[in-house]
């Protein structure tokens, strides 16, 4: 009954150790999971704070390229405006220049028939 005893005392001595180091170990984890997860908020932060920044300048780069972009698309309205005025024009001119060219034909002609008529004449 005394070797029982002295056995129940040991293992009584071994689980309030045991007790004891595994309290220690849940403290330690406990204290390095509080750190991790201050440091995850940090980090977090950090990251949202970039996530702004970047979003903030994505967004004025896309306002600076749609302004650039309707400027091009004016530009681009204004010369298309332009070209057709000056195929317009050159329509013109073309016509114009077959008229001249029938005029000067008809002139010539005329021309040839007065001197022919001024030789009968004389």
């Amino acid at each position: 009954q005394e070797e029982a005893s002295r056995e129940v005392s040991n293992l009584r001595t071994q689980l309030e150790q045991q007790s004891q180091e595994a309290s220690r170990d849940i403290s330690s984890l406990r204290a390095k999971i509080e750190e991790q997860s201050q440091e995850a908020s940090r980090e977090m932060s950090t990251l949202r704070t970039q996530l702004e920044e970047k979003t903030t300048e994505a967004s004025r780069e896309c306002s600076t390229l749609r302004t650039q972009l309707e400027e091009k698309t004016r530009e681009a309205e204004e010369l298309r405006e332009r070209i057709s005025i000056a195929s317009s024009t050159r329509d013109d001119v073309s016509q114009l220049d077959r008229q001249l060219r029938e005029r000067d034909s008809t002139i010539k002609e005329l021309s040839a028939k007065l001197k022919d008529a001024e030789r009968s004449s004389e």
